[in-house]
């Protein structure tokens, strides 16, 4: 396995999520002014519960053929048979989600109260399929430390859903809104097939010869490893499902017209969500880059130093996602009347007391992520499984109790309450597997003191009486200098010296008190 730090892969991947996250917001800003916020409310309806197919069929295939190509690899054996076994398990999962997913079309939209959404639904099936062969291969680069292919080919993807969801909806909006809405779909599963011939186009440049006969011991490990990550990887996908369509019924136990009540759900997942992800990716791709390295870190030296990278990946994206928490939290209805000009004084104030809520997940969603698939790297896979079953099952109940009661606040309100639960459990649950805390204490309070001084000098930025556009560059400005000069300046952040790695404290010293030197 091509060897590189985490810091590296976790940049790589975060750079070019976010560069695919920029062009889907850059296509979900367009579409939502195209569409409306009722369109934007019907095309989000099928989205969770597509996340829930292609999770349910690929959403562990990734994780699970990464840890054991990385194991094999450090372990010196052939890491061959680990795709061949692979292929055998995505062609099982695949076949039997897409059929699952196709026969559920009619009896979903039923329970959507959307007879429409049926014809999505299945323009979206051969989607399915494509994500479960390209996961694979995703997971397979991953664990060889090719980022840069996985990355490629995701924004790839994004290009190729903006550029043909943006025409074939312009294209279908004079036959209606629900028309226009089928051609962003159409263009989502013609994305999906791109991204798989890219990353399968890749891989056979490297002529590597899979074994004839896959090892059946070998595909037996990978799918009951494969049974609990999937459990964990199904929460959000259930939950999201669940919303798509108990929130509007909920709203109108609160008193709103369903119209109403499918605008609020468009503006929550939609123009909402779409924010709240985009500081998220990065941890997200931390807890992708971890979990071979962990692995084979693991191997190599044990849980020691081991600790190190989890120690580092749980730094990086606190030090990511804390500034776009209070960038959220104090210019809400700046950055959301900027980017969405379509939507009305309304409907703005509405998102931007969602989205200021939501600020407070955005720093626990990152955690999270990284700790979790920590965890499954240390074989903790059915405890991930228990805290987002756990943490899941608390933001359901809170919705149905809340949302009557307060409207639709009570939905980022339960979201945020989920991850802060599932990050506490994962917190505890590590420090019991290898005796220490996920980050060092003198780090974490560093990082606090450079977000107390960011929101000392965006209130300042707050009062100016400037246009929203102008108030926000200067806030950007002035929360990127004061952030992360305050963290150079109590040295959180080590600059990089020739020879040696460089730093975020705790992770300049491997599991056996040495000094990580970089092999030339």
């Amino acid at each position: 396995m091509r060897k590189g730090s985490l810091a590296a892969a976790t940049a790589a991947l975060a750079l070019t999520s976010l560069a695919a996250k920029v062009l889907g917001a850059v296509y979900r800003i367009p579409l939502t002014n195209l569409l409306g916020a009722e369109g934007m409310g019907l095309y989000q309806t099928f989205f969770p519960v597509y996340a829930l197919f292609i999770t349910l069929t690929s959403g562990a295939l990734p994780a699970v053929v990464s840890r054991y190509a990385a194991y094999y690899d450090a372990s010196g054996r052939d890491c061959g048979e680990v795709l061949a076994a692979a292929k055998k398990l995505c062609l099982a999962v695949a076949a039997s989600g897409t059929l699952l997913f196709a026969a559920a079309a009619y009896p979903i939209a039923g329970l959507q109260a959307a007879s429409e959404s049926a014809a999505g639904y299945f323009i979206l099936v051969p989607a399915v399929a494509a994500v479960a062969y390209s996961s694979v291969y995703r997971g397979w680069f991953l664990a060889k430390n090719r980022t840069s292919v996985c990355a490629a080919a995701q924004t790839a993807e994004q290009g190729i859903k903006l550029v043909f969801g943006l025409a074939l909806a312009a294209f279908l909006a004079k036959y209606g809104s629900v028309y226009a809405v089928y051609g962003a779909l159409a263009a989502v599963t013609l994305s999906e097939f791109a991204g798989a011939f890219i990353l399968r186009a890749v891989y056979g440049k490297s002529k590597e010869k899979l074994p004839v006969c896959v090892d059946k011991t070998l595909f037996k490990d990978m799918a009951r490893s494969m049974l609990p990550m999937l459990a964990s990887a199904l929460v959000l996908p259930i939950v999201t499902f669940v919303d798509s369509f108990a929130i509007v019924r909920l709203l109108a136990a609160y008193g709103s017209e369903e119209t109403a009540a499918r605008q609020q759900y468009g503006l929550l997942t939609a123009a909402v969500g779409t924010l709240v992800n985009l500081p998220v990716v990065v941890a997200l791709s931390a807890s992708v880059a971890v979990l071979p390295k962990l692995t084979s870190e693991l191997v190599a030296n044990g849980k020691n130093a081991a600790h190190a990278k989890t120690s580092s990946a749980v730094g990086y994206c606190l030090m990511f996602s804390l500034p776009c928490a209070i960038g959220f939290a104090l210019f809400a209805p700046e950055i959301l009347g900027s980017l969405y000009p379509a939507l009305s004084y309304a409907e703005i104030a509405s998102a931007a007391q969602m989205l200021r809520i939501q600020s407070a997940g955005v720093v626990f969603a990152a955690a999270m992520q990284v700790l979790c698939a920590s965890l499954q790297a240390l074989g903790k896979v059915r405890s991930v499984m228990v805290y987002m079953a756990v943490g899941g099952a608390c933001r359901l109940l809170l919705q149905a109790v809340l949302m009557p009661k307060i409207g639709i606040v009570a939905a980022p309100i339960a979201q945020c309450s989920m991850y802060a639960l599932v990050t506490v459990l994962a917190a505890l649950g590590y420090r019991q597997e290898t005796g220490s805390g996920v980050i060092a204490l003198n780090m974490f309070a560093k990082t606090a003191l450079a977000g107390v001084i960011m929101i000392a000098a965006e209130l300042v930025v707050t009062a100016l009486g400037a246009s929203p556009a102008v108030k926000l560059a200067v806030a950007v400005a002035v929360g990127a200098v004061t952030f992360f000069g305050t963290l150079f300046a109590v040295k959180a952040i080590v600059p990089k010296r020739r020879g040696v790695s460089a730093k975020y404290p705790e992770d300049g010293k491997n599991g056996r008190g040495e000094k990580n030197v970089q092999r030339n």
